[in-house]
């Protein structure tokens, strides 16, 4: 059996790790401002809640499971009217936390414009968030295939002519990052139309664009072609042995070959 001063000394440790706010007691619910940020919401420096103390949020409920976001915030905020009509291209909004938390996990706004067009006047105007965000927990779970998924068979006919085609979500927002519908015929000057020579099993998309981009991280970037992972270095350089200034580079197959042909 532990003796009292034992006792004591590990009470008064708990509580200079509470005293701290820091993370040396991880089964305590005070983590300092960088653990809230990491595990749950940024209340650091420089974030729009970086003064927000623990009762702001939390203090009406006897649980640091549930919060208030609407009775801090003044204006437009905290007037239900105002805040459904900004919200108004959002079906589904709700003037309650949970709901603000959702959308607004890293506590600003959404500006959906750099992550996908739902403006009015685009194809996905009218889509509600839940439509297109199936998972509350992990806003990068989309739902893309669940709302087309009386289009299947259709989906798979208009793409017949691309050989890495998924009727998957994530494949869909790779190729379509901006909602745009690329043709094959106009994938010019460099042609993958059927009958020509990069059609088919050598006109994979991503397979020619296996690069994503800087600013959309899973979707592919069109202007980033790779030619040798299909054209080996061996077989490729023995069918140039008499061109003068040949490199087996990607460059250099596009510059001699814009059109994807010898």
């Amino acid at each position: 059996m532990r003796s009292l001063p034992t006792i004591a000394a590990a009470a008064a440790s708990l509580a200079l790790a509470c005293s701290q706010g820091g993370d040396a007691a991880p089964s305590l619910t005070m983590p300092s401002r960088a653990g809230h940020a990491q595990r749950w919401f940024p209340i650091v420096a420089g974030t729009p809640h970086a003064t927000a103390t623990c009762d702001d949020c939390h203090g009406a409920f006897d649980t640091f499971a549930k919060f208030d976001c609407i009775h801090c915030h003044t204006g437009d905020h905290a007037d239900e009217a105002a805040l459904t009509t900004r919200h108004g291209a959002v079906p589904g909004f709700q003037f309650a936390s949970e709901a603000c938390y959702g959308c607004h996990q890293s506590g600003v706004g959404v500006d959906h414009a750099k992550l996908f067009p739902i403006v009015a006047g685009t194809a996905h105007a009218t889509a509600g968030c839940a439509e297109c965000h199936v998972d509350p927990a992990n806003r990068r779970t989309l739902g893309c295939a669940g709302c087309h998924d009386h289009e299947q068979a259709a989906m798979a006919t208009a793409h017949a002519a691309v050989p890495d085609y998924a009727f998957d979500s994530a494949r869909c927002v790779r190729c379509h990052a901006e909602a745009q519908v690329d043709r094959v015929a106009a994938h010019l000057p460099f042609g993958i139309a059927p009958g020509l020579k990069h059609s088919g099993s050598r006109a994979a998309c991503l397979t020619c664009h296996p690069a994503t981009r800087a600013d959309k991280a899973w979707a592919a970037d069109f202007a980033v072609k790779d030619c040798l992972v299909c054209h080996g270095d061996t077989e490729t350089t023995s069918h140039h042995t008499q061109i003068s200034g040949y490199a087996w580079a990607t460059e250099a197959c596009i510059r001699c070959h814009p059109t994807g042909v010898n």
